[in-house]
């Protein structure tokens, strides 16, 4: 729980390294938990990751980035890895993986459920990575 002044913090949270690496993190917030984007940037200001959240936990797209490139990028539903794919520099897919099955949509609904997501919220198309 993000706390602010005495109670939940709604807003965009900025963190600075102190452990070396020269990143800074950006993580929004809603009513003290993390709800929307998180990421991370160089201190020159490159994207090197950012990750999408949604009532704690990871929802949405993920996507990692190096010299500017696009390395990897995936789809979490209610914290659950559904899909993951890696690049080369020169953004050749080199790896697929896909969360297939009823096993895996059962456990994302499930939590969903257990989570109190409505079915919007849950199937947002705004999640779902561009491409």
């Amino acid at each position: 729980m993000m706390r602010f002044r005495g109670g939940p913090f709604t807003g965009i949270a900025y963190e600075e390294d102190s452990g070396g690496r020269g990143v800074v993190s950006e993580v929004a917030y809603v009513d003290g938990v993390q709800d929307g984007w998180s990421r991370d940037r160089t201190m020159s200001g490159e994207l090197i990751g950012e990750s999408k959240y949604r009532k704690g936990v990871a929802h949405g797209p993920s996507r990692r980035y190096e010299s500017g490139c696009l390395v990897q990028e995936a789809l979490y539903r209610c914290g659950h890895l559904m899909e993951e794919r890696r690049y080369e520099a020169n953004g050749v897919v080199t790896n697929v993986a896909i969360a297939e099955g009823s096993e895996a949509h059962s456990r994302v609904r499930r939590d969903a459920s257990r989570m109190g997501w409505s079915r919007e919220q849950f199937e947002s198309a705004e999640d779902y990575p561009v491409g």
